[in-house]
């Protein structure tokens, strides 16, 4: 196993021989900024690299420089962990044809900004899962026409706005769980025409109408409980769906 280090940080290459590493691990003792050399080393250094996991330690990490993943041609998984991003800058995660899995999960990360994750022309999979996120914007997500999964549970989002999702046409499973939301309408889904699988269970929905999955023609499953929800239809959703799913 190769291995890098300085003060603040610890790269090991886990799979694969200098310079022609796959896989790399690093960890982050000290604070990187966009402009810190960890960057660019390690797109000068490791330019095959297909795999790249950050783990900020001790250190700090608020942003990614946006010119990263266009500069990482062959890179498909892309993790960072215990990072404290906040709020997301404009296009730090975009322009990439390689990037298939963007694995963003426990990074204290409450925004993002306009087109923050677009032009991914491979992206399969965005996981925000354990931030600080308490609202879904209109404009986050642009341009991502292979992306299949996306998982925002366990944030606090309590509000979505409409047609938040418009540019995930091709996104067939979607998880909200465990967040606070409590209100959604006829849009809110708006654009998902593809989704199959929708998790909302354990939020504070207060009810729920037949409208409000209207656009969604391929579902086969929505996990709704447990909520407050009482149905305001002369049918019930959950009727329509497939039951091991839904209970």
């Amino acid at each position: 196993m190769e291995e890098y280090e300085n003060m603040a940080f610890k790269c090991f290459c886990l799979k694969g021989k200098f310079p022609k590493v796959q896989s790399t691990e690093c960890w982050i003792f000290d604070p990187v900024g966009k402009d810190h050399f960890f960057w660019d080393l390690i797109v000068k250094s490791q330019p095959q690299l297909v795999k790249l996991k950050v783990i900020v330690y001790r250190g700090t990490l608020r942003t990614v420089p946006s010119h990263f993943l266009q500069n990482m041609p062959y890179l498909k998984n892309f993790t960072i962990s215990f990072g404290t991003l906040l709020d997301v800058e404009r296009h730090v995660f975009s322009n990439s044809s390689s990037l298939e899995v963007l694995n963003l999960k426990k990074n204290k990360i409450e925004s993002l900004n306009y087109n923050s994750i677009s032009n991914l022309a491979s992206l399969k999979l965005i996981n925000l899962e354990e931030n600080e996120l308490m609202r879904i914007k209109y404009g986050w997500f642009y341009n991502l026409p292979s992306l299949k999964t996306v998982k925002l549970n366990k944030n606090n989002i309590t509000k979505i706005d409409d047609k938040a999702f418009t540019n995930m046409g091709s996104v067939i499973e979607m998880d909200l769980s465990e967040n606070y939301v409590c209100d959604i309408n006829e849009l809110t889904f708006f654009g998902l025409s593809k989704l199959r699988r929708l998790d909302l269970s354990y939020n504070k929905i207060l009810s729920l109408t037949s409208r409000i999955f209207s656009e969604l023609w391929d579902i086969e499953g929505s996990k709704t409980k447990p909520n407050q929800a009482k149905l305001k239809s002369s049918f019930q959703i959950e009727h329509n769906f497939n039951s091991s799913y839904s209970n």
